[in-house]
């Protein structure tokens, strides 16, 4: 009987004949690939934190078998989730008892998806639906768009906050059916003008006689703005924002990868967004796109709000931005570097371009920080009203005197090449 690999002109490849290798030999094997890649400390562009405290970690190796979807089996570990719900529902300023909802995700993305899905599951309009984001928006926005059959509409981020709400405004049409904001861009690290724009929102549905809900990406800046701005009004204090989502996995410390999703209302999301689910312990209602998965997000987001509480997050945060200062004062007369600093209200991040500097100049860049053992990775962002390519580095806790001494020291060597 001829094979139907080869039936279609696929050529198969023989099994190995040592197919079986011992625990040791196969753990010695793994290791040697994983050291032959930069660690993920030396990442230097990546939000996700690389480290937690030992004692935690060993409590999550001890937990990797549990199962997420088994909320009635693992009580505990539901109780846990809620426990970290309650806490963000404090941080964006709800009350719980106020009828919010919240959930646990994988990433941020996936509350991104669950938001879109939501907004196009309560919708009337039958076909051409669009949301508003603008375009330094996470790529996860139009991912969801993809997946879900929605058109994106994309506003040009200006520095002029006038102009910018203005051009929100412009961009909404009868199809519209939601309004995506960023807390904390990937590129230089910048927060929308929430306030602003929200309420040029409110005055168009006023004037139109119909809402355009918000869902606030606050990946990022969720877990920063609360402790850093408290004046910087832009989360559920606000009439029109719906929904919120923050990764546990960036400014929140856990290990990769945890997202949350918080409604402000529960009657606000769609009943098609549910499942019932029937085949476990008892019957219950589920919400999200994910089913299996470990619990080590909840764990690790558990573990630090009872470890740190609002004023150990704080006090992290105000570590982070005190490095970024340093680190800025002792780098900023470097030939032709240009720090990218957006007002008052940014992540705690290194931004900077080459003033007049061309591809190569950042490739060779690049290059002689990853020779020194670091990643460094630069983007096209928009800055001025143009587009740029820009270097950046996300600050960590982790990061100790020595290890700042020596990163400055490595910037000043990286940028010697410039001419």
């Amino acid at each position: 009987m001829e094979l139907i690999a080869e039936k279609k002109g696929y050529k198969s490849k023989p099994f190995e004949k040592k197919y079986a290798m011992t625990t040791k030999s196969t753990t010695q094997h793994i290791n040697t690939l994983l050291s032959e890649q930069i660690q993920p400390w030396q990442n230097l562009g990546t939000y996700c934190l690389t480290n937690m405290d030992d004692e935690v970690t060993e409590v999550i190796k001890n937990s990797l078998s549990y199962n997420k979807v088994n909320a009635n089996e693992y009580h505990r570990f539901q109780e846990m989730n809620n426990h970290c719900i309650d806490f963000l529902f404090e941080l964006f300023n709800i009350d719980t008892s106020e009828n919010g909802l919240g959930l646990s995700t994988v990433g941020s993305s996936e509350a991104i998806l669950l938001a879109c899905l939501n907004w196009k599951k309560r919708s009337r309009l039958s076909k051409e639906l669009n949301i508003v984001i603008s375009d330094h928006s996470h790529s996860a926005w139009t991912n969801a768009a993809k997946i879900l059959d929605i058109d994106v509409k994309t506003v040009r981020y200006t520095k002029d906050e006038q102009d910018f709400t203005q051009r929100f405004l412009l961009a909404i049409d009868e199809n519209t059916i939601g309004v995506g904001l960023t807390l904390g861009t990937t590129g230089i690290g910048m927060f929308d003008p929430v306030y602003e724009i929200h309420n040029a929102l409110l005055e168009y549905s006023i004037k139109e006689g119909r809402d355009i809900s918000i869902h606030i990406d606050a990946a990022s800046g969720g877990f920063v703005a609360p402790f850093s701005f408290p004046e910087y009004i832009w989360d559920f204090r606000l009439e029109l924002v719906q929904s919120i989502s923050v990764s546990g996995h960036k400014y929140g410390f856990t290990y990769p990868s945890i997202g949350w999703i918080l409604w402000k209302n529960k009657n606000e999301i769609s009943e098609g967004l549910w499942s019932r689910i029937g085949y476990l312990k008892e019957e219950f209602n589920h919400l999200g796109v994910t089913f299996s998965q470990n619990c080590v997000g909840i764990i690790s987001q558990y573990y630090l709000i009872k470890r740190y509480g609002f004023i150990g997050y704080q006090s992290n945060i105000e570590y982070l931005y005190r490095i970024k200062n340093y680190m800025e004062s002792r780098l900023s007369d470097i030939h032709k570097v240009k720090f990218i600093n957006h007002k008052k209200h940014q992540l705690p991040i290194l931004s900077w371009f080459i003033e007049g500097g061309d591809k190569s100049t950042y490739d060779e860049i690049s290059q002689k920080f990853e020779s020194l053992g670091w990643l460094v990775p630069y983007s096209e962002v928009l800055f001025d009203g143009q587009t740029i390519n820009c270097f950046r580095i996300v600050i960590k806790p982790t990061y100790t005197e020595d290890v700042i001494e020596v990163l400055i020291n490595d910037f000043f060597v990286s940028h010697k090449l410039i001419k």
